[in-house]
């Protein structure tokens, strides 16, 4: 990823043309995604552009990163190095091991993360069940945030290809974090790189903060195809919860209200909402006549706003009809 100058056009002319670094752009926002043949054409680009003092980034190809898995089970105060080392002697090729720790209070957690180099028996990590003789269960680690790179504070890249103008994640100063002057300072003026707002680049209320992609459980026994025309043409619904497969989908139909002149010219019929049955004749003539006996009780009751405010003080179906007869045989509720 090649920050974009005045000139980047005639970079990529001149890396294709002149030094015969075979490659390829699309317009990024504020960067410019380069897409090289071969490892050797990633190889010159890179240098290419360090000669040049460029800023840009690299983002590894999936085939170099490494594969992330968990450990849990083992003893919270385990060496992560003989982690390592035990994982080596059974087979596996291991980068490193990091002990997860509590975001707010960084107390370290009884989970171990490891970084295996891609080999042919890769796939036999998740059937370990044991590691120094204790039970442990072996799982995908699965990143529940954005990885934010140390050194120019942007997202999802990593520091370690960043050749991006340093950013201080404390004041935004352009020098490495280790370096800054306010570091440890109780009363340190501190500022976003990102947005310029008063708290740390890392702070994960900001308003440039990458927003978390959500992605819906997989429909088993669905295409692709199918699950996206039930999701545009969802059927009607009287907003009970249906579950497709493993996806408990919650149906509710709202009708938007109309505008006057398509309300005044629309019958009963196509006035009535969607998923809602139609009353039949019989059913209705029953609602009216209910309604005309309730209206006769409680044209009995002298204090009708005592009570409903009487009724509204308890939670009781039976203590609401108690006090409702009670309003029948007295005056007034309140005597």
């Amino acid at each position: 990823m090649l920050k974009r100058t005045v000139e980047y056009r005639e970079i990529i002319k001149r890396l294709n043309q002149t030094y015969n670094i075979k490659c390829k752009a699309k317009e990024s926002g504020e960067f410019i995604k380069l897409f090289a043949e071969s490892p050797e054409d990633v190889r010159k680009l890179t240098s290419y552009l360090d000669e040049q003092q460029k800023e840009y980034f690299v983002i590894s190809d999936k085939a170099e990163k490494p594969v992330k898995i968990v450990i849990k089970g083992l003893p919270i105060n385990t060496d992560p190095e003989e982690i390592k080392n035990e994982l080596n002697e059974k087979g596996f090729r291991v980068d490193k091991v990091n002990q997860l720790k509590k975001f707010k209070t960084r107390e370290p957690l009884p989970i171990f993360q490891v970084h295996l180099f891609k080999t042919s028996n890769i796939q036999e990590i998740y059937k370990l069940e044991t590691l120094f003789y204790i039970m442990i269960r072996v799982e995908k680690y699965i990143i529940k945030q954005n990885h934010q790179c140390y050194n120019c504070q942007l997202w999802n890249h990593g520091s370690k290809g960043c050749r991006l103008n340093p950013k201080c994640v404390i004041c935004a100063g352009t020098h490495p974090t280790k370096e800054c002057p306010s570091k440890g300072k109780e009363n340190a003026e501190i500022k976003c790189a990102n947005c310029g707002g008063p708290h740390t680049a890392n702070y994960r209320g900001c308003p440039r903060y990458p927003k978390t992609q959500q992605f819906r459980t997989t429909q088993t026994g669905k295409s692709f195809a199918e699950a996206v025309k039930e999701k545009n043409n969802p059927p009607a619904s009287n907003g009970n919860a249906v579950r497709t497969g493993e996806t408990e989908i919650k149906e509710v139909t709202v009708n938007p209200p109309l505008p006057p002149k398509q309300r005044e010219g629309r019958d009963d019929k196509q006035a009535q909402p969607r998923g809602m049955p139609t009353p039949q004749r019989g059913e209705l003539q029953d609602v009216l006549e209910l309604a005309t006996e309730l209206r006769k009780i409680f044209s009995a009751i002298n204090d009708v706003s005592g009570t409903l405010k009487a009724m509204k003080s308890k939670e009781n179906v039976w203590e609401k009809l108690m006090i409702l007869a009670e309003a029948l045989r007295s005056p007034s509720i309140n005597d």
